[in-house]
């Protein structure tokens, strides 16, 4: 069998699989008969592993793999169940998503959680597009733009990841991230004394954030690596999404790919908005405060994981900025 797993320094966040331990997962996905002829790691994603693993049977399925449970924050617990829960609930992206052939929660085979998906046709965002001249990039966004709106046409019944826990109001929901968030910094040895702040700053403001009653279906994470484009067609063409784990119900103003949206304006990306079906719309100033210092807090336990100390040091800057409006407000 040949493996092709990718090089990283020892400790690193990813760890990568056995072959052993990649057969013993396949034969329990598919019976003790199938026969792995091949396995590639992915490098898409920072936070789950991802495995082409080619069959015997002519078969190419994904592997997906989550963090040993040690490894987790608890903010990110069982973020690979979260996904499994959200996928029913993407159904109205049809055919852009991959399958759910098979998932494992028990941590028999190994101390992970994992799932095996169809692999979808086409080549990350980013990779394809540098294909592209620029001026050809406003197609892809539009289309982001019309994939974002159907699933923020889903409704939930209450706030907070889609597999729980809910929570009554989106306020409640963001305070215990924040509080969660906060405890994984100082656990992992760094000051949360601005994240306290976050906490304590949204739940002054909770009547703001309670405007928003009906919790809708937010990506969560849909920056455009989680998005596949076919990289040969005139046309940037959309072909798949992926990586959902972040899923959550909550106001839609607040999902990645809106805030991603409203980076550049004046740029290819203001087509997202013409998918979308609306202007460009921004949630009203405290909301988008918050939700801006939310992304800051999920970056940085990001860099915690990766050990990048110039890229921690600088989100207290960026994160203070928004304090420091937040408080006059």
């Amino acid at each position: 069998m040949h493996y092709q797993p990718i090089e990283r320094a020892p400790g690193a966040f990813q760890e990568p699989l056995s072959v052993e331990a990649i057969k013993r997962i396949s034969a329990r996905a598919f019976g003790a008969t199938s026969r792995v002829e091949s396995v590639a790691e992915l490098p898409w994603g920072s936070y789950n592993s991802a495995y082409r693993i080619d069959l015997a049977s002519a078969d190419t399925v994904v592997l997906r793999v989550a963090p040993a449970p040690e490894r987790q924050f608890r903010v990110e617990r069982s973020l690979l169940r979260n996904e499994y829960a959200a996928a029913p609930h993407l159904a109205p992206l049809g055919d852009l998503l991959p399958r759910s052939l098979f998932a494992d929660f028990t941590r028999q085979v190994i101390n992970r959680d994992y799932l095996m998906q169809t692999l979808l046709p086409g080549v990350p965002a980013p990779e394809g597009m540098r294909r592209y001249e620029r001026s050809q990039w406003s197609a892809f966004f539009r289309q982001v733009g019309g994939v974002t709106r159907r699933l923020h046409e889903v409704r939930g019944p209450g706030f907070g990841f889609v597999a729980g826990p809910w929570f009554e109001t989106w306020s409640a929901a963001l305070i215990d991230y924040f509080r969660t968030a906060a405890g994984d910094i100082a656990d992992a040895g760094q000051d949360a004394y601005d994240v306290h702040e976050l906490a304590a700053t949204t739940e002054r403001l909770r009547g703001e954030l309670d405007e928003i009653t009906e919790p809708r279906l937010l990506h969560g994470d849909g920056w455009t690596a989680n998005f596949l484009v076919d990289p040969a067609t005139p046309d940037l063409t959309l072909t798949g999404i992926c990586d959902w784990d972040r899923a959550r119900w909550g106001d839609p103003m607040a999902d990645w790919a809106i805030q991603r949206a409203l980076l550049r304006p004046g740029s290819e990306r203001d087509t997202f908005w013409d998918g979308y079906g609306q202007p460009r719309t921004v949630a009203s100033g405290v909301r988008q405060l918050i939700y801006q210092a939310r992304f800051l807090v999920e970056l940085r336990l990001d860099y915690i994981r990766n050990a990048m100390a110039d890229e921690i040091a600088s989100s207290y800057d960026d994160v203070g900025h928004i304090l420091g409006r937040l408080r006059s407000s």
